[in-house]
């Protein structure tokens, strides 16, 4: 995640907007924010955090105690770049209580959100609400907000808390952070499953391996064997049994015709057994064939006489409830002209009641209306005189706080002007402590060139000493402690070898090194001189054991041998060792020289490094002592004559501390000098408002009560007239009653009338029934007489 950009207000000790533009800060380079302990710097990464996860890690209950106590709200705005997006995400938070001077403690601390919102690419909104904002949040960057405090944004003293993490944590952390996840515990899952199918299949092919038995060769040959001879078997079986499953079905086809056949002539014997019956009940038949037409006529005689015979009991009914209807109507005649002429005695009077009432309602709702606008004043009053009071307590309020303001501004005047600085002693004190820095650091200086001197000192006497061991080892290497002895050997003897304890420089060891070998390379040319002169020699004597007198030298060819050499033949051999005895004396003072060459430049250097080091200790001290002199003058201008060099700088500093203890607290004193005033001036502001509120609210509870007084006078006089008319009764009630027995005097004719109209509608009804039924009782008889004469005709017929 890239940080553009940060804007935020109202927050921890920021009041104002403050902006932190990171592309500008971060454009060459890496940057960072510092400040001393207080500044702020902290705020900043609480601003992300905050507007990132709606959370301060250092706050109580994540946000509580976050917005500036002058504030009643904050506000952050974190403009930050990831994977390819830009996003913008904001967030607002406010006081529970809008007022913070009447805030509790723990309510101006307290904060709700008021809003949040998260855009990519600056058209695209990802969320508008608080909890998911931080959903998305979480999503967008893959960190929790735990997890973000941890490992990108780590508050003061949250740095160890990482480090301490135990393993398994701080492994699912970075796990997380590097989507790690997908190897842990879900690839574990994975394997474990896959493990799992697969021993699954292995058992199971072991338990069917385990079912086959033995499964060698020779087994499967026999078992081949056995399945063919089993398939031989199958085919011979298939074969007998189509065989038999046709002639069984041929044998249940001709069960069914021997059934059917049996039934057939069951059904035969029968027949015949019934045919006297049969023939009977033809000749019946025959007779019932001629007599057929007169049975439905005498079906119709004996309905008819069973017709007539109800029809006869329904007409004396009909004939008893027409009669009963009539009697009904003529009473329901009568009570209709006993309502009616009720109806014309009584309602008249109720009719001009009723008139006189509604007059009386029509004031009485007047005088609803007037002592509803009488509590509505009632209610405006007292509530102008409740506001009345909580102004006046205001007013006290107001002009106690500003005689409390007026007071804690002249006691930080006075503060003020106790806690400030002669200029003159604060410029001599600040050169001084000016110049104790530049002295605290030309003693640094000169003691660490001291110490760097001792060590190239101890460096040094090292190498010498180095040196001169390398040098003692001269004593059994040098060239000079040989000698030749009178039979040409080479004989060592002690050399005898100037001190070196007080050389100064390696040169000097060198120099005898070098003669040293001067003396070697000598000797090993004597010594192959001698070798030389030994081999001729030694040729001679044995030349010489070979001549005899009188015989001629095989060189010279002389008969005569005089001095002729003489020896024992081993001059060479000991010329030969001699020689050997100086190349290796040689070759080791040229081997020592080297590792001397090596020791003294090593101790050439250290000793040159020694000279400079001093060199830049008188330095020091000159600078050191320069510095020294110039703070002590400056010390004693600020502090007096009096001041010693041992407490110079002590004094100098306490001086210092004195001057930015005054310097804060004139600064803090100022500040809340600053803050009484404004107080002051909005408590003024405000005592003015309150006292102008005050004089609005007496007028308007003049106002209020002048009204009230005239809306009494007519209510009285509504209520009068309203009594003058209802003689002391409820209108509305002595209404509802008029209306009613209104109603009631038209709903008895009403009634009546409908009676009267039901009454002569049944009577009508009957009377048709009565008739209609005397109709169809002459029908029947009618049509009955012609009936009987048809059977008797019919009769004489058959």
């Amino acid at each position: 995640m890239k940080p553009i950009k940060l804007e935020f207000s109202g927050l921890n000790s920021y009041r104002a907007c403050q902006t932190v533009d990171f592309e500008e800060l971060g454009k060459n380079g890496l940057f960072g924010i510092f400040g001393p302990t207080g500044s702020g710097k902290s705020s900043i990464l609480d601003a992300i955090t905050l507007v990132l996860y709606g959370k301060v890690d250092r706050a109580e209950n994540n946000t509580r105690g976050i917005i500036n106590l002058r504030e009643k709200a904050a506000e952050v705005l974190f403009t930050f770049e990831l994977g390819g997006s830009r996003y913008t995400v904001q967030r607002r938070y406010e006081r529970l209580s809008s007022d913070p001077e009447k805030a509790s403690d723990r309510n101006r601390e307290s904060v709700r959100a008021r809003g949040a919102r998260l855009v990519k690419d600056d058209t695209e909104v990802l969320a508008d609400r608080p909890e998911t904002v931080t959903r998305a949040m979480e999503k967008v960057i893959g960190l929790s907000c735990e997890e973000f405090c941890r490992a990108v944004v780590l508050p003061q003293g949250k740095f160890s808390e990482f480090l301490t993490l135990r393993g398994a944590e701080r492994a699912e952390m970075l796990g997380r952070i590097f989507d790690l996840d997908k190897f842990g515990e879900p690839l574990f899952q994975k394997a474990s499953a896959r493990r799992d199918k697969w021993q699954a299949e292995v058992d199971s092919i072991e338990r069917a391996k385990a079912e086959l038995g033995d499964c060698s060769d020779e087994e499967i040959r026999e078992a081949e064997i056995g399945a063919q001879d089993l398939e031989a078997a199958l085919s011979q079986a298939e074969e007998n049994y189509e065989k038999t499953k046709s002639a069984y079905d041929q044998a249940v086809n001709l069960k069914f015709l021997y059934e059917r056949l049996r039934s057939a002539e069951e059904r035969k014997a029968g027949l015949e057994g019934q045919k006297d019956e049969i023939e009977e009940a033809v000749g019946v038949l025959d007779g019932a064939r001629r007599a057929a037409p007169l049975r439905s006529i005498i079906d119709t005689i004996r309905r008819l006489d069973r017709d007539r015979v109800k029809t006869e009991e329904e007409l004396k009914d009909a004939t008893v409830n027409s009669e009963r209807a009539d009697r009904a109507l003529e009473s329901a005649v009568e009570a209709t002209k006993s309502a009616r002429e009720e109806q014309e005695r009584e309602e008249p009077v109720l009719t001009a009641r009723k008139t006189r009432l509604e007059e009386a309602l029509k004031v009485q709702l007047e005088l609803s209306g007037l002592l509803k606008k009488h509590k509505n004043l009632s209610n405006q009053l007292k509530s102008t005189e409740d506001g009345l009071q909580k102004a006046r307590d205001l007013v006290k309020d107001r002009e106690a706080r500003l005689e409390a303001v007026d007071g804690l501004v002249e006691s930080l005047s006075a503060k003020l002007a106790g806690l400030s600085v002669d200029p003159t002693v604060r410029d001599l004190v600040e050169k001084a402590y000016g110049l104790l820095a530049p002295l605290q650091s030309a003693a640094t200086e000169l003691a660490s060139s001291k110490k760097d001197l001792d060590k190239k000192t101890a460096g040094a006497e090292g190498a010498r000493a180095n040196v001169l061991r390398v040098y003692a080892e001269l004593v059994g290497l040098a060239a000079s402690r040989y000698t030749w002895s009178d039979s040409g050997d080479l004989v060592a003897g002690e050399a005898e070898l100037p001190s070196m304890e007080g050389a100064k420089t390696g040169s000097e060891l060198l120099a005898v090194a070098d003669r040293e070998i001067q003396v070697a390379a000598r000797l090993v040319g004597e010594a192959g001189e001698r070798a030389e002169r030994a081999f001729i020699h030694d040729q001679a004597v044995v030349l010489a054991q070979s001549l005899e007198e009188g015989q001629p030298c095989p060189v010279c060819g002389s008969e005569y041998h005089p001095c002729v050499a003489s020896g024992d033949g081993e001059s060479f051999a000991r010329a030969k060792k001699a020689k050997s005895m100086a190349d290796s004396c040689l070759s080791q003072l040229q081997s020592w020289r080297n590792r001397l060459v090596e020791c003294t430049t090593s101790w050439d250097n250290l000793r040159l490094n020694e000279f400079e080091a001093r060199d830049k200790v008188e330095k020091r001290e000159g600078e050191f002592a320069e510095a020294r002199n110039e703070f002590l003058a400056a010390a004693r201008a600020a502090l007096g004559d009096a001041v010693s060099e041992d407490s110079a700088r002590a004094d100098i500093q306490a001086a210092k501390n004195r001057i930015l203890e005054k310097d804060r607290e004139h600064s803090k004193i100022s500040r809340l000098l600053q803050e009484a005033q404004d107080d002051q001036k909005t408590i003024r502001k405000e005592l003015e408002e309150v006292r102008a509120h005050l004089s609005g609210l007496e007028r308007e509870r003049d106002t209020r009560t002048t009204e009230i007084n005239l809306l009494l006078e007519q209510i009285d006089e509504r209520k009068a007239k309203v009594q003058e008319i209802t003689g002391g009764e409820d209108p509305q009630a002595a209404m509802s009653r008029a209306e009613a027995a209104i109603r009631a005097l038209r709903e008895r004719v009403k009634q009546a009338e409908d009676k009267e109209e039901e009454c002569r509608k049944e009577a009508d009804r009957l009377a048709q029934e009565v008739a209609k039924i005397e109709s169809a009782l002459s029908q029947m008889e009618k049509e009955l007489r012609e009936q009987k004469a048809a059977l008797a005709h019919g009769l004489s017929w058959a």
